[in-house]
């Protein structure tokens, strides 16, 4: 829930959801592995996760252009 609340932070341009975000992607690729464990999925599940970390990781790389930086409020 605190995932969706802070892309919806991000689509209204708060510099908070920003932070929020980062973290939040940042507690998943350290943290995550280490409470919930490894875990095996079928290729099409795996195939859609690598996309959406991709899709992250591009938002990630968009937050931090000048662009956007400029209309986070």
């Amino acid at each position: 829930m605190v995932y969706v609340l802070s892309l919806l932070g991000l689509y209204l341009y708060k510099k908070l959801a920003k932070w929020l975000f980062c973290s939040l992607t940042a507690f998943n690729f350290l943290v995550s592995p280490y409470i919930l464990g490894l875990y095996v999925t079928m290729y099409f599940d795996a195939s859609i996760g690598y996309l959406l970390t991709l899709c992250e990781g591009a938002l990630i790389l968009m937050l931090f252009s000048d662009d956007v930086i400029k209309k986070l409020k």
